[in-house]
């Protein structure tokens, strides 16, 4: 495994993205790295629960109280086409 970096050019920047280049199969592609930020995960939670929103939606809904407790967080993750291979964005309400 190499550190390496793909650039992308869809603003007109050439803005570069870390990556981790590996084999998957017979492949080698680019892991891209993220940072998880404290505040998605709430500290307090005793259930959280993952829904197939739609084809490009995951949400994840964490609660304190088990399965019918109080909603501390909901994380959505919204993906760039159904393939769910490329990020769009993350929201936490």
């Amino acid at each position: 495994m190499s550190d390496q970096y793909v650039q992308v050019g869809l603003d007109g920047a050439g803005k570069k993205i870390d990556t981790e280049e590996l084999t998957v199969g017979a492949n080698t592609v680019e892991r891209q790295r993220i940072v998880v930020m404290n505040g998605f995960v709430p500290a307090s939670f005793d259930y959280m629960s993952y829904t197939n929103t739609s084809s490009t939606v995951d949400t994840y809904t964490y609660k304190l109280g088990g399965s019918g407790g109080t909603t501390v967080r909901t994380v959505t993750v919204t993906w760039t086409n159904s393939t769910k291979s490329i990020l769009s964005s993350i929201a936490s309400t």
